[in-house]
């Protein structure tokens, strides 16, 4: 299947709620569910798009009706708000869209709800990379702000060669960026520019 997500579209709520109650564009939906939730619009349409693609999520023809057609144009394809409600709430999202969100004179009240479940928490590469550090000295037993001689050499193999995480360059950046505050070598007062 083919998706087309129009970026620039005006959306008369009018035009976008069907006749036939229960019924959405899937445009009007993202655009609904973002503004009432307050998240970012594409990270809606990428977890509606996800569902149609997968089958999870199918649209509905005049009839009512589900099919999955070759090209799905979002500003023109319906969807039912109880398939769309079922879906959320089948993946663990608390979100949804009421006869109550469809006000004529604006596109509802605002839920104060927090965080999108769509938006997978991101972490920095140093956050990353310092969590596996910690891993792998935790593995090892060796106390992160007393690490022995010549275990930054090991801690540098581990990540680079064995996790692949990074190169020798993008370690020895983080090994900056955490030193002093998460790690610290043993011998570290021994070689410190200034005592400790």
């Amino acid at each position: 299947m083919l998706i087309i997500a129009p970026t620039n579209i005006e959306i008369s709520l009018g035009e976008a709620v069907s006749e036939m109650a229960g019924k959405v564009t899937v445009l009007a939906a993202i655009h609904l569910i973002a503004k009432k939730y307050l998240i970012r619009e594409v990270d809606v349409k990428h977890e509606i798009a996800h569902a149609l693609l997968t089958g999870h999520l199918l649209v509905r023809n005049q009839a009512g009706f589900q099919y999955q057609p070759p090209v799905c144009d979002l500003s023109v394809e319906c969807i039912s708000i109880e398939d769309l409600n079922t879906y959320f709430a089948s993946h663990g999202h608390d979100y949804g869209l009421y006869p109550g969100d469809f006000s004529h004179d604006g596109f509802g009240v605002a839920a104060n709800t927090g965080i999108s479940p769509f938006a997978v928490p991101r972490c920095s590469v140093n956050e990353v990379r310092t969590q596996a550090i910690h891993n792998f000295l935790n593995s090892k037993g060796v106390d992160p702000m007393n690490i022995p001689w010549g275990g930054k050499k090991a801690i540098e193999k581990h990540l680079t060669q064995e996790l692949k995480l990074c190169t020798p360059g993008g370690f020895a950046e983080t090994w900056r960026a955490i030193c002093g505050r998460y790690v610290r070598m043993a011998e570290h007062d021994m070689y410190a520019r200034r005592p400790r």
